[in-house]
């Protein structure tokens, strides 16, 4: 229901915001939700189902359907601004073996358990 939401009525330009998310449940479903509760949804639509949903920060401040290359660029600047402050912080922190990991040049684990 919050994809259909969000492909039918989003757009860059005019992003559903997280408070007209919560009016839409509680007028259609009479569900208060929070807005956790809507972050968590909308992560689970991205991660889960791999729905293109953007999210805009400023003014209108909302998520939105993913439809163009400036979608995508506007939707991944925030994640790809957090990975190279992430990554920044890493190069002081890990040694030298776990930065060359990390960038391909050397295996990985990548099987979630710490004896490989």
């Amino acid at each position: 229901m919050l994809a259909n939401l969000l492909f039918e009525t989003s757009r860059r330009d005019r992003p559903v915001s997280i408070e007209g998310i919560t009016r839409f449940f509680l007028a259609r479903y009479g569900a208060n939700r929070s807005q956790r509760t809507v972050k968590r949804w909308i992560e689970n639509l991205r991660s889960v189902h791999q729905c293109l949903i953007g999210a805009r920060r400023e003014e209108p401040a909302g998520y939105f359907w993913v439809l163009t290359a400036d979608d995508t660029e506007e939707a991944t600047r925030p994640y790809l601004q957090q990975i190279k402050t992430m990554w920044r912080t890493a190069r002081v922190v890990l040694p030298k073996h776990r930065l060359l990991e990390l960038l391909g040049q050397l295996a990985m684990d990548t099987s979630g358990g710490t004896n490989g």
